[in-house]
């Protein structure tokens, strides 16, 4: 299982996301480096040995142009991207992916929560191919975040996404998100990986060390994602090299 550190963007600068209330994120405090500047952060993960990342774009999500600055920056200093703009039509998922951060195309990451209805998610992997897109069930407090187009649950909600040819899926509660509590998805991930064989799973939200990576390896992930662990100190340098030689690669 691959980790994949995360930067979650909003007013310029990499913001400490917490359980899902965006008003309130705050410029993260790190142990990595004294700045949250994206360049900076990207940076200090890529010395960290991580070769790609997953950026949230909260601006672009409620509404705002994506940050395309911080993408290169942040494609510059080595990270490969998975960018959550808050896509809600194919037509914005081409105009996301003709920025080409740094020249090379990003994977695109299709939310639940802005997706305006299951026929875009279809023509968006139409478009990009099942490779290049990921589906990711945004959940609050294990109810999807969405709206009337889509299933009440998650597991038909993950479904609908695999017969409409997706292929990768990210398992995000946003209420575990900075909450250091453990990894809230841990049952469904399971349960997905058992109904969706076919089907790549990625999870995240409150890891807080390597216990909890190691739950969601055992639970079918095949990447974690991290962040408050990584800039608190619980998930340092010791311990992604542990990870590395448990797995092969970070």
């Amino acid at each position: 299982m691959l980790l994949m550190p995360v930067l979650d963007l909003k007013g310029g600068l990499v913001v400490h996301a917490r359980r899902g209330e965006r008003q309130h994120y705050l410029p993260v405090q790190s142990r990595l480096c004294p700045s949250s500047r994206p360049a900076d952060l990207a940076a200090a993960f890529h010395r960290l040995g991580f070769r790609e990342a997953y950026v949230a774009d909260l601006d672009s999500i409620a509404g705002l142009p994506p940050a395309r600055d911080a993408y290169q920056h942040i494609a510059a200093a080595g990270l490969e991207l998975w960018i959550d703009a808050g896509l809600t039509t194919a037509e914005q998922a081409m105009q996301l992916d003709g920025l080409r951060p740094a020249g090379r195309a990003c994977t695109l990451v299709a939310g639940l929560e802005s997706l305006r209805s299951p026929g875009e998610l279809a023509r968006m992997v139409q478009v990009f191919g099942p490779e290049r897109l990921v589906f990711s069930l945004d959940l609050r407090a294990g109810r999807p975040v969405a709206g009337p187009a889509w299933p009440e649950t998650p597991m038909a909600t993950a479904r609908l996404a695999a017969r409409l040819g997706v292929r990768r899926i990210l398992v995000l509660d946003l209420l575990g998100v900075g909450a250091e509590g453990g990894v809230p998805t841990l049952e469904l991930v399971s349960a997905l990986h058992q109904a969706l064989p076919g089907v790549e799973l990625a999870s995240g939200g409150g890891v807080r060390d390597m216990e909890d990576l190691r739950r969601l390896r055992a639970a079918g992930c095949r990447r974690a994602l991290v962040a408050t662990a990584l800039h608190v100190g619980s998930l340092g340098p010791a311990e992604l090299e542990q990870w590395a030689a448990e797995c092969g690669g970070r």
